[in-house]
């Protein structure tokens, strides 16, 4: 059914219905695609049936804008030019009647006819109301963006004003799109100069000169076309890159929220190097300014539910130990760092989410697989350079950075460095990687209970009264999410996220990162035994970068046998250090070692400074004391000489025994050597025969 001022279509063309009259099925309707089109009548019944157009797809009348002063005025201006003319219905339809009627209005008014028509046809197209007549200033100027249409005010200086032209916007196009946008050190004065140097020239047949100004476009034209054709999203993309523009330039119209079901749906993950400069453990004055931290948070609640803090790389091996640490034992933990316990303040431990968020960095490996192929939780990679995606964690950084700042050993942003460059606060280091766990420790701890300034609460919570801290939210939520997380032990977790790498079974055990290993069952299986007999073997082995306390070794033999070995004596001072703190240690003896070896090679070069003298001298003699010629040794000579060192061992070895006789003749009583012992008279006969025979005489 159609209403006045209605849109419809009749035979494919727009039309708006002015009047209409049910007693005389008569209807006055205008074409609002015609530009000079005036009402014309119409059958009532010949629209009866028709629908009215959706207002979206009109074109004509319809803008939607906010008014501006002037556009008001020409409003009031145009509306009282008609007067009551759009009142006098129907004879202001009738095109006879409407003449007369106007030209009456015009010389009341004042004004010529031509603009009443245009008022009057105005008012009709726009739906018969004082917004149809708005000045449309909108739709002034020239439509086409490359060209000025010889346009422009005359200059003081008097000069010509430079029309531009196709071709001047086909260059400005190769400059912006090939040059300025190409390069983001490009200045884009610097690019208009290139092009005048270009393309705008003139020779005197010697040298080439720059045409001069209104021969040639100016930097305001170039600008101009710059803006108005390049908008700032198209400039950032293409000089800085999608994924910086997305970082930070990009439109956020959402909220991390839209995504979050609830507590526990999403874990995010993110490493971070330390703004806390270290000290070596027993060696202070050896600095650890690469402290990595990793940190996982719960992103509908805020919730810091696990942490890491060592010296690895950002890699997946930190990631593991800070997904480890949500299902570490607190009480444990607070203990072994002298933090007070309290059950409360762990309300995740042992919770498996959803999902896992990181970066490519850390779970962008084969080995993050375990999440879901064991564990049954879905991971997310992030593209490279996109922080913005997960906020949370981001921003929790930013939180421990603030409430680290009185640490000593804090480095300050790299922009107040370069303002203040003289003063150095890696000279306040004095915190080990132990005393800057429990600060950490502590940091987090209170970052759950401190209440969140600009957390978006429901309103429900709002009403409540309720203050948002990451506890008290992850509490509020976890009743209505508990079908949707799972438990799991740390033992399960642990095992399916360590890595594996190969270790060496040497004679003084399994030796992985310069530390040793054994245990009992390893040892009655006489690996180490055979290890010395027959050479070093690899095994595989899982193990923790955090401590170098124990490996899992695998049996080679027995496929899915593990044993736990814990460190030998000989390597029992590494024990509840970590494997990069070991690396650390024998980092730093490697350079001792290599003083070690500078101070031998001194000594050595010394020496021979000292004994060169003394060599030269006897070679000296030698040499005048001229050729001397070696005798050459016979067989004959050779069998003489075994001759006498044989004859040589038997003469020393009847020594020996005549010196334990006579020791044992010595000790025994005198009555038993006398004359009428027939044993006695026969041990003195072989005595004597003995010395003869040492002296040489014939028996």
């Amino acid at each position: 059914m159609l209403v006045k001022n209605d849109i419809f279509l009749l035979n494919g063309i727009k039309h708006r219905l002015l009047h209409f009259q049910y007693d005389c099925d008569a209807a006055v309707v205008i074409d609002l695609e015609e530009a000079r089109s005036w009402p014309k009548p119409i059958a009532l019944s010949a629209i009866k049936g028709l629908e009215p157009v959706a207002i979206s797809t009109v074109t004509q009348g319809t803008e939607v804008f906010q008014p501006t002063d002037a556009m008001l005025r020409v409003q009031a201006t145009s509306f009282a030019r008609l007067g009551n003319l759009h009142e006098q219905v129907p004879e202001i339809f009738d095109s006879f009647s409407r003449g007369q009627l106007i030209k009456k209005r015009a010389e009341q008014f004042g004004c010529s006819r031509s603009v009443l028509y245009r008022d009057l046809r105005r008012w009709w197209v726009g739906g018969q109301t004082r917004s149809a007549l708005l000045g449309r200033f909108t739709k002034c100027g020239w439509q086409g963006a490359e060209k000025t249409a010889g346009r422009g005010r005359k200059p003081k200086s008097g000069r010509d004003i430079y029309q531009l032209t196709d071709i001047d916007a086909h260059r400005f196009k190769y400059a912006i799109e090939k040059i300025y946008l190409k390069d983001e050190r490009r200045i884009l004065r610097h690019v208009y100069n290139e092009m005048l140097g270009k393309h705008y020239l003139w020779s005197d047949g010697v040298k080439n000169f720059i045409l001069p100004v209104g021969q040639r476009p100016t930097y305001r034209q170039f600008d101009y076309y710059f803006r108005k054709n390049y908008p700032f999203p198209v400039v950032a993309r293409a000089r800085k890159g999608e994924a910086e523009f997305c970082m930070k330039h990009r439109a956020v119209l959402g909220t991390v929220m839209q995504d979050c079901e609830g507590v526990g749906h999403i874990y995010e993950i993110d490493g971070s190097i330390s703004d806390v400069v270290l000290v070596a453990l027993g060696i202070l004055k050896t600095l650890l300014k690469k402290v990595c931290i990793y940190v996982v948070v719960d992103r509908y609640s805020r919730l810091i539910v696990g942490f890491y803090v060592g010296l690895e790389n950002l890699k997946w091996a930190g990631a593991a130990q800070a997904i480890c640490s949500v299902f570490e034992d607190k009480k444990a933990l607070c203990e072994e760092y002298g933090v007070e316990y309290c059950e409360s303040d762990w309300p995740a431990h042992g919770l498996l989410p959803q999902e896992f968020l990181a970066d490519r960095s850390e779970l962008h490996t084969q080995a993050s697989s375990v999440l879901g192929d064991k564990l049954g939780v879905e991971v997310a990679v992030l593209p490279a350079c996109r922080p913005e995606l997960k906020p949370v964690v981001e921003s929790t950084f930013k939180r421990i950075r603030q409430s680290l700042q009185s640490v000593k050993g804090f480095k300050l942003p790299e922009n107040y460095k370069k303002r203040q460059a003289s003063k150095t606060h890696d000279k306040e280091a004095c915190l080990t990687l132990q005393e800057y766990r429990k600060v950490f420790l502590e940091a987090v701890i209170m970052l759950n209970r401190s209440p969140m300034t600009d957390y978006p609460q429901d309103i429900s919570s709002i009403v409540d009264g309720q203050v948002p801290t990451p506890i008290s939210v992850w509490n509020r939520d976890i009743e209505q999410r508990r079908n949707c997380l799972r438990r799991a032990t740390a033992e399960e977790v642990c095992f399916a996220l360590m890595p594996s790498e190969k270790a060496s079974v040497t004679r003084n055990g399994i030796e992985f990162k310069n530390c040793y290993y054994t245990c009992p069952e390893v040892e009655g299986l006489y690996w180490f035994e055979m290890a010395r007999e027959k050479g070093v073997t690899q095994v595989d082995i899982n193990y923790f970068d955090a401590t170098a306390d124990f490996i899992y070794v695998i049996d080679p033999k027995r496929k899915g046998k593990i044993y736990q070995c814990h460190l030998t004596e000989r390597s029992a001072e590494f024990c509840g250090k970590s494997f990069a703190e070991i690396e650390a240690i024998f980092d730093q003896k490697k350079a001792v070692k290599d003083g070690i070896e500078q101070g031998r090679a001194q000594e050595q070069m010394e020496f021979n400074q000292r004994i060169a003298g003394t060599v030269e001298n006897a070679r000296a003699r030698f040499v005048g004391a001229g050729k001397r010629k070696v005798p050459r040794t016979t067989p004959a000579d050779e069998r003489q000489r075994e001759l006498e060192a044989d004859q040589k061992r038997r003469a020393e070895k009847a020594a020996q025994q005549l010196a334990a006789s006579q020791t044992v003749v010595e000790a025994m009583p005198s009555e038993l050597f006398t004359l009428d012992n027939p044993q006695n008279a026969k041990l003195s006969s072989t005595f004597s025969a003995m010395r003869k025979k040492l002296k040489g005489e014939q028996i």
